[in-house]
């Protein structure tokens, strides 16, 4: 685990760990959540903090790849497609569309419906179609590009955190987004009209690529549970096509190093995988598999953990470092 989805473990707000399982979120946390997200179009939404909040305030990577599936579904399912994000929405329309006709018109309704999409993030229990569904758009919209999509919200951390460095919470929090800004004792939000006294629990922001318009505040039930604030970066079309390029890209640039197997298998690892699954994916027996794990394994670039009669595979931090740091490369 990073320190990054340390961080998300000790103060994830988003999905209950029922759900974040069935999407394979990468967090070991077994808490069950339920937020409320606040919405006022008509007025400021603003985060009240005390000294202690300050120092409690701290940036995460990512909410998780739970929260930003749903992110991905309102981006696909918009009227117009933002810009850059055009190869990204024919490639994942067209996989759907393969995988089942009617999968898409569930998709348009799911991700139409503010109110469903709204229970999803607050955690509230999801019915086993609206999970089904949501796996279904993450194989094929999201989990392709988690390597490269995690390289880019890594990047916007650390640029948070030299932001914070240089100019202290002022400038943290005035160069986050152009619906905030500091107000001395608050943080101001363009479009939301509650507010939120964090009475110390601190805040945690976190970049997302597909969350679009302005940022979005959610508030624990939890009273020892930090707010979080979620917030859309930009990226110009050229940062974009690297990202759709995805794992096709890391493999290449990988493979002269690891060799083709096993750079498509640190490519695949990107989500925890279990021995069958590589040799599924990959179109590789189990000895070859059982040979590239121990190689890629030696090197500190994956652990391995025995899950019943599987033997499941995970990277390391050396290994996601590698990953990353040939998609920013890219």
């Amino acid at each position: 685990m990073t320190d990054g989805e340390r961080a998300l473990t000790q103060g994830e707000t988003v999905f209950d760990s029922r759900f974040d399982t069935v999407i394979a979120d990468k967090t070991d946390s077994n808490t069950e959540y339920k937020t409320q997200i606040r919405h006022d179009a008509n007025d400021n939404h603003r985060i009240t903090f005390t000294d202690a909040d300050l120092a409690r305030t701290r940036v995460a990577p990512t909410l998780g790849r739970a929260a930003e599936t749903v992110f991905a579904l309102e981006a696909y399912t918009q009227t117009r497609t933002r810009t850059g994000f055009e190869a990204w929405r024919r490639t994942a329309h067209n996989a759907l569309a393969q995988r089942s006709p009617a999968l898409l018109g569930h998709l348009q309704g799911l991700g139409r419906s503010r109110a469903a999409r709204q229970a999803l993030l607050s955690g509230d229990p999801a019915e086993q179609r609206t999970v089904a569904l949501l796996r279904e758009f993450h194989a094929v919209a999201v989990a392709p590009y988690w390597a490269s999509i995690t390289a880019e919200l890594e990047a916007e951390r650390e640029c948070r955190g030299r932001a914070l460095l240089a100019g202290g919470i002022e400038e943290l929090f005035g160069t986050l987004h152009p619906r905030v800004r500091w107000q001395t004792p608050n943080l101001v939000v363009a479009g939301r009209g509650d507010q939120v006294a964090l009475r110390g629990r601190g805040l945690v922001l976190a970049p997302s690529l597909f969350l679009s318009g302005p940022p979005r505040t959610i508030v624990p039930v939890a009273p020892d549970r930090p707010v979080t604030l979620a917030y859309p970066i930009s990226l110009d079309r050229a940062a974009l096509t690297t990202v759709w390029s995805g794992g096709r890209q890391d493999a290449r640039a990988l493979g002269p190093l690891l060799g083709r197997t096993r750079a498509a298998m640190l490519v695949a690892l990107t989500d925890s995988r279990a021995s069958v699954e590589l040799s599924r994916s990959l179109e590789i027996s189990s000895a070859a598999v059982s040979q590239h794990t121990s190689i890629l394994r030696a090197a500190g670039l994956i652990f391995s953990r025995r899950d019943v009669n599987s033997l499941c595979h995970t990277l390391t931090p050396l290994g996601e470092a590698l990953l990353r740091g040939t998609c920013r490369a890219g």
